[in-house]
């Protein structure tokens, strides 16, 4: 019953929109609100951004795994399901 109505309410707004994806359309779904712009929000995707260039593992088009990327936990050790697990620690790490 739950996906029945779920799928109505997708089709129904496909149909009425035509598409719901923006990248192809010039018309209020894609406008920038001026009025409404977040700049915190803007500082933090421009710092996302660069960050994403200067990580070399984060720049190229290939998926991480064991020969180009090491998981290590705050130690420096490999991590371990205890570390992957543990909501307390939170880290992120580059070499260039």
């Amino acid at each position: 019953m739950a996906r029945q109505c779920c799928w109505r309410a997708m089709s129904s707004a496909t149909r009425n929109m035509a598409t719901i994806t923006p990248y192809c359309q010039d018309n209020e779904i894609t406008w920038l609100k001026w009025a409404e712009f977040n700049t915190a929000l803007f500082e933090l995707t421009k710092q996302t951004i660069a960050l994403r260039k200067r990580m070399g593992s984060l720049n190229r088009d290939q998926w991480w795994s064991g020969e180009n990327v090491q998981w290590l936990n705050i130690e420096g050790e490999p991590m371990t399901v205890e570390d992957w697990q543990n909501r307390e620690t939170k880290s992120i790490t580059d070499s260039f």
